[in-house]
């Protein structure tokens, strides 16, 4: 009886008592509001697969997500980085060129001032120095022309 107890197998059933127990036993397994309650080896392993497939889910979606942000992160920094240095460098180089030129006209306004030279002359050699430049020798040669 004590085998029968420990497995609940009928084939442990072996007298007449036991058996009696057997059939009590198997009777209360099949009641309707005792079958829906009664969980097989069946209902457990399902019960454990959603639970695996529920935290891989959850595992998968979230490594997934850290490699896609991390992915799309370097990718919109390197276009950025590059983007902005080369709008930086633009600036600069417009900019500093600007202020040689500026100084270089500057130079040639004073020297052109120290060989005598009239205002209007030194607007046109600037303009033949510097073509690119030609409509700022006359606003360049009325700032730096010392009277």
């Amino acid at each position: 009886m004590l085998t029968y107890i420990q497995n609940s197998d009928s084939k442990n059933a072996v007298d007449e008592a036991t058996r009696k127990m057997d059939s009590y036993v198997m009777k209360v397994k099949n009641l309707p509001e005792v079958e829906a309650g009664y969980m097989t080896l069946g209902d457990w392993i399902d019960i454990i697969s959603e639970d695996i497939r529920e935290d891989m889910r959850e595992e998968v979606t979230k490594e997934v997500r850290e490699e896609v942000t991390e992915a799309i992160t370097k990718e919109v920094t390197k276009e950025v980085t590059e983007a902005v240095t080369k709008e930086v460098t633009e600036t600069v180089t417009e900019e500093v060129t600007k202020e040689i030129i500026e100084k270089n006209m500057k130079a040639f306004i004073k020297m052109f001032q120290e060989y005598h030279d009239t205002k209007e002359n030194a607007v046109d050699k600037l303009r033949n120095i510097f073509p690119e430049y030609a409509d700022q020798a006359e606003e360049m040669t009325e700032k730096y022309w010392k009277n």
